[in-house]
C-alpha cells in the first residue's frame, strides 16, 4: 500500500466530501496509471473474500453455536433439501463472494458494501478493461460475454483508488479481528497454536 500513496493520497479526501456528487469526474491524480494498480486491488479482493470465511464462521458461533451451521434461509432450498454451498463452512470458502456476502446474516461485523466491487474485480482480473491514460477512464467488462464486450462500466482512476482505499481498510481490519482471536487463545485460553 506504500509503494501506491501518492495515487492513493486524492482519494482520502473522499472521507470528507459526498461522494455521489464528484461520481464521472475526471481527476489527473497521478503519473501513476492503472495498470501498476489493478494487482493490488484484486489480491485485496482475493485476501478479503477468503477473510469473509472466518466471519461467516464466527457468525455462526455466535446465532448457531456452530461454526458449519448456516441460517436456514441460506442452506435450504425451497424444498427444504440442503444446499451443498452452505453444508459447512469448508464449502463456504469456495462460493463466490456476491453469495457469501448474502449467506452472513445480521453478521456482528458490519462490512463496508462499497468497498466490494466483485465486477470490477472480475473485469481486471480477467484483463477485460481498457484504460485510457489521457482522461483516467477505466473501462471494464464484468460478465462473460464470449467474443462480444457489449455491456460494459466506466470508473475514473481516483474512484478506483478509492476503492482499493477502502478494500484496503476492511482487509486491515480484519487483520485486527484475527489478531485479537489468535491472542483470545493464547492468552486467555491458553491453548497452542499449531
Amino acid at each position: 500500500m506504500l509503494e501506491f500513496e501518492h495515487p492513493v493520497r486524492p482519494a482520502l479526501y473522499y472521507d470528507y466530501i459526498d461522494t455521489e456528487s464528484c461520481k464521472n469526474i475526471p481527476v489527473r491524480i497521478s503519473t501513476a496509471d492503472f495498470d501498476t494498480c489493478n494487482n493490488f486491488y484484486k489480491d485485496l479482493a482475493e485476501v478479503f473474500y477468503r477473510q469473509l470465511t472466518m466471519v461467516a464462521g464466527l457468525n455462526n458461533l455466535i446465532k448457531r453455536n456452530d461454526y458449519n451451521l448456516f441460517n436456514d434461509s441460506v442452506r435450504l432450498n425451497k424444498r427444504n433439501e440442503g444446499i451443498k454451498n452452505y453444508a459447512s463452512l469448508n464449502s463456504f470458502a469456495n462460493v463466490d463472494l456476491g453469495s457469501k456476502l448474502s449467506a452472513i446474516d445480521d453478521s456482528f461485523y458490519h462490512i463496508d458494501t462499497e468497498a466490494l466491487d466483485s465486477k470490477l474485480r472480475n473485469g481486471i482480473a480477467h484483463y477485460k478493461y481498457v484504460y485510457k491514460e489521457s482522461t483516467q477512464l477505466i473501462t471494464f467488462y464484468p460478465s462473460k460475454e464470449g467474443m462480444e464486450r457489449d455491456k460494459n462500466q466506466d470508473i475514473y482512476l481516483i474512484e478506483f483508488m478509492r476503492k482499493m482505499l477502502l478494500l484496503f481498510r476492511e482487509v486491515h481490519t480484519l487483520n485486527h479481528v484475527i489478531k485479537s482471536l489468535i491472542y483470545y487463545s493464547v492468552l486467555v485460553l491458553k491453548k497452542e497454536i499449531q
